[in-house]
């Protein structure tokens, strides 16, 4: 700064005494030409354009006064050039200027369009990996739910999806829903799996929920999607917890709904991903489904409804088995109903089977869900009940027989009224002691032919009692 003042003030003094020489003697001025002229070239490349007009303004100044005192023209050519070049550097400054304005704007035009191409390549780049994550997920539930064929049973099923999509989609709990009828408006809720970190453990709010379900799916057969509970006024009126949003995918084949799967609380980037599990699971349920009627048929009787005597055999050398090993007692029933070939030749087979059927029912209602009741043949019944010794057995005989003996059977027109004779043996008692209790299936003749030989003697004594082995 310093530098700067001592050079202006020297410039100054410079100038002003070539000012009064030239006012004294004009002559002298043409001296301090190729100075003037120097120090405006050195101004001119510093860009110093207010000293360069101050200099120049000094010099027009000497040579008008030099022009008034000489009368002579050649002071005149100088201010003219001076003026020529000034004017010259000035439209040479200012189009320069200009050059350097649109070159910069063009610059800057050329650096926002890169701009632009670059932002629009990282958005596609974006949305390439973003479809990338969406296919790779979509491949996952794919392969995810080929191990949902293996499965021939909703036990296996809900473990399988607990397995495979749990850990790899985010929601809080899902519903698998089974109906009496999925095509009717007032539909029975037959069955309710859960699955899921959040699942209701609880089966009545399983069974209110389902229901709620059905409801708020009646006449659709679209998926539905609930962001809030006030966006139907049946789940806002509900005072179950259900977490938000709510899915509901009816399960359809071949048009048919078959189910319902709800999923509560999902991501809605996992949209698609519980889409394509819900139309896996639809081929899956109806698979299952198939495989238990096919199972039901082969182990159940087509009349009664109660095990053939095959599934019956099998049952019962399960529950043979497990009494040899932990030393429970067990017992076998014979039950036959009396006189029931007369019923057949007076009132018709179809009224035969019919009572064959309501006397199966009685002696359900009878016997523990443990115990295993199967057809022997004919209007035969057997049944097989673990952990009841010789007296336990004899009772429940006995109330079996009673239920049947005051029963009422209605059948089409008919009332008929029908009694049931009962044999009984039980596991050890009645067993030989010279037998091999290794042996199962002599063990399981042997009960079998005991409780036989009770029931004739039971026949033999007039029909309608119980009569132990002995």
């Amino acid at each position: 700064m310093l530098k700067r003042i001592c050079l202006l003030t020297s410039l100054i003094a410079f100038l002003m005494w070539a000012q009064i020489a030239a006012f004294k003697d004009p002559s002298k001025l043409f001296f301090f030409l190729p100075p003037f002229f120097l120090i405006m070239l050195v101004l001119w490349m510093r860009k110093q354009m207010a000293l360069l007009i101050f200099v120049a303004n000094l010099l027009l100044l000497a040579m008008a006064i030099s022009l008034i005192k000489t009368m002579n023209l050649f002071y005149l050519v100088i201010p003219v050039a001076i003026s020529g070049l000034l004017c010259t550097y000035y439209l040479h400054q200012k189009i320069w200027e200009k050059t350097i304005l649109r070159s910069g704007e063009k610059k800057q035009n050329t650096i926002n369009e890169m701009q632009a191409i670059k932002d629009r390549y990282d958005a596609r780049i974006e949305s390439l990996n973003y479809l990338e994550r969406q296919v790779s997920g979509l491949i996952k539930v794919f392969e995810m739910a080929r191990d949902f064929n293996d499965c021939l049973s909703f036990s296996e099923l809900l473990q399988a999806i607990d397995r495979k999509m749990t850990p790899e989609v985010a929601f809080s709990a899902g519903t698998i829903i089974l109906s009496e009828n999925t095509e009717g408006v007032s539909e029975q809720v037959r069955h309710v799996f859960s699955f899921g970190n959040h699942k209701r453990l609880n089966d009545e709010e399983n069974l209110e929920f389902a229901k709620l379900c059905l409801e708020v799916l009646t006449g659709s057969s679209q998926v539905i999607k609930f962001e809030k509970k006030s966006d139907h006024g049946t789940l806002d009126k509900s005072s179950l917890e259900i977490e938000m949003p709510l899915w509901i995918f009816p399960l359809l084949v071949k048009q048919k709904p078959i189910a319902l799967v709800v999923i509560e609380g999902g991501n809605m980037s996992d949209f698609p991903k519980f889409e394509i599990m819900a139309s896996q699971l639809a081929l899956q349920i109806q698979k299952i489904q198939l495989y238990e009627t096919v199972k039901e048929i082969s182990i159940l009787d087509g009349l009664t409804k109660i095990f053939v005597r095959r599934h019956f055999m099998e049952r019962f050398e399960e529950e043979l088995g497990r009494a040899l090993r932990y030393k429970f007692p067990l017992s076998v029933l014979m039950v036959d109903v009396d006189h029931f070939k007369s019923y057949n030749d007076k009132f018709g087979h179809l009224v035969g089977d019919k009572a064959l059927r309501q006397v199966a029912q009685v002696i359900r209602e009878n016997i523990r869900r443990v115990d295993v009741l199967g057809r022997f043949g004919g209007e035969e019944f057997i049944i097989v009940a673990p952990e009841i010794d010789k007296s336990k057995s004899m009772e429940l005989a006995e109330r079996i027989r009673s239920s049947v003996a005051r029963k009422h059977l209605r059948i089409y027109d008919e009332e008929i009224k029908m009694t049931v004779s009962i044999g009984t043996s039980a596991f050890p008692d009645d067993l030989e002691k010279s037998g091999d209790e290794n042996n199962q299936q002599a063990i399981m003749d042997e009960l079998i032919q005991k409780a036989d030989q009770a029931l004739y003697r039971a026949k033999e004594e007039g029909r309608n009692r119980v009569v132990a082995y002995a």
